[in-house]
């Protein structure tokens, strides 16, 4: 019988736990409104999340799923949107739609 408990605990956890993470997860839609040099400027739709603040690091996704930039840090803000950096600014097109969502940032050796 406590088998049966600790097991049906266990699972509960882990469903809450699944939840808090989809719901993190959710992405806000926006897109590249312009590329000068190696800086990409990013204009968001709606409101603005509070976690897109000054040195946060962002994943950002194309509309088919396909990850454009891995880990980027917000350098500037403003009410509408936000800048990045990119070693690849050239290839970022104004005007294509992206998911932003909140990353990690990247270290290896």
């Amino acid at each position: 019988m406590k088998k049966h408990i600790s097991f049906l605990i266990a699972f509960l956890a882990f469903g809450v736990a699944s939840l808090f993470a989809a719901a993190a997860a959710t992405a806000t839609a926006g897109k590249i409104a312009a590329v000068e040099g190696n800086k990409v400027q990013v204009t968001v739709d709606g409101k603005m999340p509070d976690w897109v603040k000054k040195g946060a690091v962002l994943k950002l996704t194309d509309e088919a799923g396909k990850v454009v930039e891995q880990a980027v840090k917000v350098t500037e803000l403003s009410a509408t949107g936000f800048t990045y950096t990119a070693k690849n600014a050239e290839a970022a097109a104004a005007g294509k739609k992206l998911a932003i969502q909140k990353g990690k940032l990247m270290s290896g050796c």
